[in-house]
């Protein structure tokens, strides 16, 4: 049986870790990460922002065995852009980089830009 969403094995505390206590399985898996931010002065038309070989968005996300990620952000609608990410260990979680087409850029109003992953993961994961 799994645990209702309110129970404390579904614990995903956003801020600072206070340092994580396990690492599970490679197979579990936590609830998902996201994050948002806002990218000014890209010069492609919006229709393309949706075409990665013109507008290539990606974030770089150091996890808490200090490995990293590099994931591909999405448009969301005016300068607002997203990334999301699966968990699979407890620990901190926090975004290091971001780039367009492969340059690093500065962001605007980026949130959260870490996370805290505590208890045991909650999900075997998925394809």
């Amino acid at each position: 049986m799994k645990p209702h969403l309110s129970s404390p094995a579904w614990l995903l505390a956003l801020g600072l870790a206070g340092g994580a206590r396990a690492c599970f399985s490679q197979n579990a898996t936590y609830p998902k990460l996201e994050a948002s931010f806002n990218v000014t002065g890209v010069s492609t038309n919006p229709a393309v922002l949706f075409d990665y070989t013109q507008t290539d968005v990606r974030v770089t996300i150091v996890q808490p065995d200090i490995s990293t990620v590099v994931l591909p952000a999405f448009y969301d609608g005016g300068t607002t852009w997203r990334v999301r990410h699966t968990p699979t260990l407890a620990g901190t979680y926090r975004i290091s980089g971001i780039t367009l087409n492969g340059s690093a850029i500065s962001v605007g109003d980026l949130q959260p830009g870490s996370w805290a992953v505590v208890g045991p993961a909650v999900d075997p994961g998925f394809v």
